[in-house]
């Protein structure tokens, strides 16, 4: 049961509904800067695509009760939620310096699952890792989509009013090339963003090599998408 929280918390954990869920929304949800269920084998995703959750219960039991019957699960499990905890504090102090603004003491979960695409939820706080792709990278991914998380809580809505929401959602993303810049060292893999993206993203890492301030930043960002496009 999450309960009143004096600091940021991330907590790691497997649930296997949401894994389920996340297979079969994947199988049916097309993103435009990845094809996520090109990961997948094709023969699921025709069998689940276009069909309701509760109607493919059976088959993505089926189809993932091996992974999920996998001991490595609670091990991977308790090594992130290890892993994290030796930088937690780091990478808040980061990321409010960085943008000036406090994240909120807030508990976030962030569960496991075996499926490449790794949503979040920001309105029930919490998110997913891909626990196929090692420590490092779920650590990673975890400092990604926190970034997204204080994005949406301190700069969305202004974003959106200026260059739309779909442009929004892709300076969102495009930002985590500060990733790279100022948070690697916590867990040494990369942020690679999507291709859509390279050109936004470098344009970014330019203008944040050159001067460190955040809002200015963002205001430079608006303006190069509305006279540029992402790319």
């Amino acid at each position: 049961m999450q309960g009143v929280w004096k600091m940021n918390k991330v907590i790691f954990e497997f649930d296997k509904k949401k894994d389920l869920f996340n297979l079969w929304q994947t199988c049916n949800t097309d993103c435009k800067w990845n094809d996520f269920k090109s990961k997948l084998s094709p023969k699921m995703v025709k069998q689940l695509k276009g069909r309701e959750f509760a109607d493919c219960v059976r088959l993505l039991n089926n189809y993932s009760k091996k992974i999920h019957n996998s001991k490595i699960i609670k091990i991977s499990e308790n090594a992130v939620n290890q892993a994290w905890g030796l930088i937690e504090k780091k990478y808040f102090a980061r990321l409010e310096k960085i943008t000036g603004k406090k994240f909120g003491d807030r508990r976030i979960d962030a569960y496991l699952t075996s499926v490449p695409r790794c949503p979040y939820y920001i309105n029930h706080n919490w998110f997913m890792v891909n626990y196929f792709s090692g420590i490092p990278h779920m650590l990673a991914t975890a400092g990604h989509e926190l970034m997204h998380f204080h994005f949406h809580r301190n700069y969305w809505e202004e974003i959106e009013r200026q260059i739309g929401k779909e442009r929004t959602g892709d300076l969102k993303e495009s930002l985590t090339v500060l990733l790279n810049l100022e948070f690697k060292d916590l867990w040494v893999v990369e942020d690679r963003g999507y291709e859509p993206h390279k050109k936004l993203r470098g344009y970014i890492e330019r203008q944040w090599n050159n001067k460190k301030d955040f809002d200015v930043l963002l205001n430079k960002c608006v303006k190069y998408i509305n006279k540029n496009g992402i790319q």
